[in-house]
C-alpha cells in the first residue's frame, strides 16, 4: 500500500477519533485555557509539538512502513476506556473524566499509528508518540496527593 493511502486511511481514523471525543475535546481545552486552572495551561502546546517533531522527522520515521496487527490493541484499549465512561460503568469528577477520555483518545491514537505504520516507524516515532500523554491532565486524586507533598516539602 501506498504510504499516500495510509497518511489518507491515518487521517479518517484520526477524524473519526476526534469526532467520537469531541465532547472530551471541548472540555479539554475550556479546562487548559481556565486561567484559574494552572495545572493544564500546557495542554494546548503538546500536540503541537508532537505534530512539529514528527514532521520534522518524517523521512526517518516513515521510511518502512508495514502493517501491525498489535495496533488493534491499543485501538480496543482506548474504545474500552471510552466505553466505560459512556456507559456509566464509572463515576469521575469532571477533571478525571476529562483524563480518562483524553487517555482513551491518546491510546486510540496511538493503537492506529501502530496499526497503519507498523512497528519500526513507532519506534522511531517513539518520543514524539509517547510525548502526547502530558497532555492528559493530572487525575486529582494524584494532584492533590503531589501538592501536599510538596506543600509539607517546602514548610520545612
Amino acid at each position: 500500500m501506498k504510504l499516500s493511502h495510509r497518511h489518507a486511511l491515518f487521517i479518517l481514523l484520526s477524524l473519526l477519533l476526534l469526532l467520537l471525543s469531541a465532547g472530551a475535546i471541548q472540555r479539554l481545552i475550556q479546562l487548559s485555557l481556565n486561567f484559574g486552572n494552572s495545572e493544564a495551561s500546557h495542554i494546548p502546546v503538546i500536540p503541537c509539538v508532537s505534530a512539529a517533531l514528527i514532521w520534522f522527522h518524517r523521512k526517518t520515521i516513515f521510511r518502512q512502513v508495514r502493517w501491525s496487527i498489535f495496533g488493534m490493541i491499543g485501538i480496543a484499549l482506548g474504545l474500552v476506556l471510552w466505553s466505560a465512561d459512556r456507559t456509566g460503568g464509572v463515576r469521575l469528577n469532571e477533571n478525571d473524566q476529562v483524563a480518562l477520555l483524553t487517555f482513551a483518545l491518546i491510546v486510540s491514537w496511538l493503537g492506529g499509528f501502530l496499526l497503519l505504520y507498523g512497528s519500526d516507524a513507532f519506534r522511531s516515532a517513539l518520543f514524539p508518540l509517547l510525548f502526547l500523554f502530558l497532555a492528559i491532565p493530572i487525575p486529582s486524586m494524584l494532584l492533590e496527593r503531589i501538592i501536599a507533598l510538596l506543600q509539607s516539602g517546602s514548610a520545612e
